[in-house]
């Protein structure tokens, strides 16, 4: 939730161990996200490091409770010697973003005193 609107639109996600960026297929076809459109994956803030974002498309309402099944596609990362045989589903993903306000009302309740 990198804009807090109060949807989701990023998973961090953090391997078992470094990826080799020039060795690994990181676009919008790395990841699928049960739920939403993947629009990009970008390696982590460092090169050849452990995380990759996710970037996804706002679901168009507040969804900041769900925690949606990531799976890796097969043969897209790699650790420099090989790459993933098979697709990797991680189930439990966990919600880290704060709540947001998505709507306010008021209530003048003076009674016009």
């Amino acid at each position: 939730m990198s804009d807090n609107d109060g949807q989701i639109d990023q998973i961090l996600v953090t391997l078992s161990e470094a990826i080799t960026d020039g060795s690994s297929t990181l676009n919008n076809t790395t990841f699928t996200v049960a739920g939403y459109t993947v629009s990009n994956t970008t390696t982590g803030a460092s090169a050849n490091d452990n995380k990759v974002l996710i970037t996804l498309t706002e679901s168009g309402s507040a969804d900041t409770d769900a925690t949606p099944n990531v799976v890796l596609v097969a043969a897209k990362i790699s650790d420099g010697s090989s790459a993933l045989a098979s697709d990797q589903t991680f189930t439990g993903t966990t919600d880290t973003a704060p709540p947001a306000i998505i709507a306010a009302n008021t209530l003048d309740d003076d009674c016009g005193t």
